[in-house]
């Protein structure tokens, strides 16, 4: 049996009032992006090229789709998308910690941490594994450094390369879980 779990967490917000006496404003929640899609096996036959590069990659193909599906915009920047085996982050110095700030990436686990972008309400952000490109350009796709604009051969969603360097920065076929 195949399976593949799917974690997600909300994060909120208090905001302090600033001058003494004011009572505190109400509490301000920032709602997630939403997880509406995972491709961690991807079909053997041509059907299994998801990112439209020509060729079907087992690994390369594999994708995680983040939607907006509430009313205002999302900024993306932070949020990351991590799979079992990356649960603790490398720093730079190699050493493995919880602390997303510290983390450098290195294309070893699956962990990818968006950089600034927004989504609008209804719009998605698709982000391929990108084993098949390691070492190669991703023409127009948003890195984990840079977004790319709305690319419109995937409904005018954001486009990710994760730019992961190894077979072994994939999801597990058999059981595993990714998290936002």
């Amino acid at each position: 049996m195949r399976a593949i779990f799917i974690l997600a967490c909300a994060a909120g917000v208090v905001v302090q009032p600033k001058a003494p006496g004011t009572k505190p404003p109400a509490k301000a929640v920032t709602t997630p992006p939403s997880m509406t899609e995972v491709l961690y096996d991807a079909p053997k036959d041509q059907a299994g090229d998801a990112d439209q590069d020509g060729k079907r990659n087992a690994t390369g193909d594999e994708f995680v789709e983040v939607c907006n599906t509430t009313g205002g915009a999302i900024e993306l920047k932070g949020y990351a998308l991590i799979d079992s085996d990356a649960w603790w982050f490398r720093t730079e110095e190699g050493k493995r910690t919880l602390d997303l700030t510290r983390y450098k990436h290195d294309g070893k686990d699956f962990v990818f941490v968006f950089p600034a972008c927004s989504l609008a309400p209804g719009q998605c952000a698709v982000v391929f594994n990108g084993y098949s490109r390691a070492g190669g350009k991703s023409s127009g796709l948003g890195t984990h450094e840079k977004a790319g604009g709305k690319n419109d051969r995937f409904g005018g969603a954001l486009v990710f390369d994760a730019e992961m360097k190894t077979l072994k920065a994939s999801f597990g076929n058999d059981g595993d879980w990714v998290a936002l």
